[in-house]
């Protein structure tokens, strides 16, 4: 390699190590509170889990996938999910804001895995570059900044890919049960991991007729595979393979939209990294390495500018909605002493029965009625675009059985979301709106 000693150089390969680690980290927890997402799965997600520790049961299955619902009919995701969630809530006393950089460092150490494997193959700084790609890539900087299932295939992916990669060159049987195994518990966070048992498939093949594994490899992985995702499988057994026979007749697709390139790809890191490590290496050998290193920033410049997720929220989160103004709300909801039995709604999103501030709402000590008692409560507090003090409420449930009603309270909010409180007319009331 050309100009092997700066390459090589410790005091140059630890500065550039340091940089980046410091960049990783500023990036991320800069702004944090506003930038990080916390909306309809996040809120949902959270809830699960909380009900799950309060009850003192263990869940066999996660989050049903509510994009996937059809005619009532919907599957789950597997439950390690769930357990994570928990866990974290537990120790960080259901803080969301510290629980999401608590996860931080899960993409920091998936990030040195990467660093250190490409390192030990190849060299360390294509290891470092690889590094400093993950660190400044928007997408896994905007979905480092909250918590969602696809998020932890990225660390699993890289365990799995790299006990499959030991699985072809040692071919001991012991590795082949840890790649089944980590494939197993990739399936649990997103069914899209299950091309991974494609993979396993494969290797197995070609190692089979280079004559290197043996029959009953096979075997072993899909073992691997099956501890792997034991809880689903176990829910599965006791319920007939509801999840099964949902896939069967609504496919896993019953919407037809397209498959979005985001999170789907976490579970293919490896896929990409590795090859970026390939390329790099090369023109390092071919040039000076510097025009590895400007070529590597050329590239993160591209996907910074094609990056459709703002720089100014949280990727999901709507327009002027953050997690200090849903503390903000709630803490002024919690602090009514006129609001009697409520509820709320947010007309901003789908999540019509505002599950991100319903959460901080009970956090500050208040309870919301059930989700049906819409009908029956005091007041509500709503978050909407406007569409009340526009005169241009839709006919949404959750808003028309407050009827009579009169808007005690109408404020702007920001340029794009307002709040009300809207207190029904009961019989010998005034006069509603």
């Amino acid at each position: 390699m050309k100009n092997n000693p700066i390459t090589q150089n410790k005091f140059f390969l630890i500065s550039l190590f340091v940089t980046i680690s410091i960049f990783f980290w500023y990036v991320r927890l800069n702004n944090f509170n506003n930038m990080m997402t916390f909306h309809i799965d996040q809120a949902e997600h959270i809830f699960n889990a909380k009900e799950m520790v309060d009850e003192g049961k263990i869940r066999l299955i996660g989050p049903i996938v509510s994009t996937r619902v059809v005619e009532g009919r919907g599957y789950f995701i597997g439950p390690y999910y769930l357990y994570i969630l928990a866990a974290l809530g537990i120790i960080f006393s259901w803080n969301v804001i510290v629980m999401t950089k608590a996860l931080l460092l899960m993409w920091w150490l998936t990030s040195l895995g990467f660093l250190v494997w490409i390192g030990k193959k190849m060299n360390w700084y294509v290891g470092l570059l690889s590094y400093l790609v993950l660190a400044a890539h928007p997408l896994l900087i905007g979905f480092s900044r909250m918590f969602i299932n696809p998020n932890f295939t990225a660390p699993v992916g890289l365990l799995f890919f790299y006990f499959l990669y030991r699985a072809w060159k040692n071919n001991k049987w012991w590795e082949w049960l840890l790649a089944g195994v980590f494939a197993g518990i990739g399936i649990s966070f997103h069914f899209a991991v299950m091309i991974w048992l494609v993979f396993i498939g494969g290797t197995w093949l070609a190692s089979l007729i280079r004559g290197k594994a043996k029959w009953w490899y096979l075997i072993v992985a899909g073992a691997g595979a099956i501890l792997g995702d034991l809880p689903y499988i176990l829910f599965e057994l006791r319920h007939n393979f509801y999840n099964l026979r949902t896939m069967l007749s609504i496919g896993v697709n019953p919407g037809n939209d397209s498959i979005p390139a985001g999170y789907y790809l976490f579970a293919f890191i490896p896929l990409l990294i590795w090859p970026f490590a390939y390329l790099a290496n090369y023109i390092t050998k071919k040039t000076h390495f510097l025009i590895t290193l400007a070529l590597v920033f050329v590239y993160l410049f591209y996907v910074q500018a094609q990056n459709p997720h703002p720089a100014v929220r949280g990727i999901g989160m709507p327009k002027g909605w953050s997690v200090p103004l849903q503390q903000d709300l709630a803490q002024r909801i919690c602090d009514d002493p006129d609001k009697g039995s409520f509820e709320l709604a947010g007309l901003i999103t789908a999540d019509l029965r505002a599950l991100d501030l319903r959460w901080w709402v009970e956090q500050c000590g208040a309870k919301p009625a059930g989700f049906m008692e819409y009908p029956f409560v005091d007041t509500l507090f709503m978050v909407d675009q406007g569409f009340q003090a526009k005169g241009e409420m839709h006919g949404n449930w959750e808003v028309a059985s407050m009827n009579p009603h009169t808007v005690e309270l109408q404020e702007q909010l920001n340029e794009y979301l307002w709040f009300y409180k809207l207190k029904r007319v009961k019989e010998g009331d005034v006069t509603a709106e």
